[in-house]
């Protein structure tokens, strides 16, 4: 429970930093970092010796998570026509997420051990690198898009919902 808990506060914590980041910064480079965070995050938790070093690459972890959720949704806000597209397809990309992930991380526990479900995470590392470096080479740095000013912007509807 601590361990969710820990991936959680971290991600909670740097929510607002993130947000101020986008609005502040090249997009391009921030979700590139915040996903190389992430990584690391995972590369932590895979290769932990204790559950204080595990809980510190989950903590590393949210921190990451927090970057690549506000990244997404300012590109996507950026970029895209419409905002209720953006907000649907994160939204099921979450979903989809929160049902898949327990029955996945059950069947690798179950069947081989838990730290599988981390050293599975560390394979990926080596497709992660080549598509950010192909995403790095692709996104646009939308500085002067003439859409970034409106990617944040809240009406009393979207404070009411947070």
């Amino acid at each position: 429970m601590l361990m969710l808990l820990r991936f959680f506060v971290a991600k909670a914590a740097v929510h607002v930093p993130f947000m101020a980041f986008y609005g502040r910064f090249p997009a391009k480079w921030i979700f590139t970092g915040s996903i190389l965070i992430f990584e690391i995050g995972s590369l932590l938790s895979a290769l932990s010796r204790s559950s204080v070093m595990f809980i510190l690459g989950r903590s590393v972890s949210g921190i990451g998570s927090s970057g690549m959720s506000m990244g997404a949704a300012f590109i996507g806000f950026t970029l895209a026509p419409s905002r209720s597209t953006v907000w649907s397809l994160l939204l099921i990309a979450g979903q989809m997420s929160s049902v898949l992930k327990p029955i996945l991380s059950g069947l690798l526990v179950d069947k081989v051990t838990w730290r599988c479900k981390f050293l599975f995470f560390c394979l990926r590392h080596s497709v992660g690198c080549v598509a950010g470096a192909l995403r790095t080479l692709t996104l646009p740095s939308l500085i002067n898009h003439p859409m970034r000013s409106r990617a944040f912007q809240t009406t009393n509807t979207d404070c009411f919902i947070l």
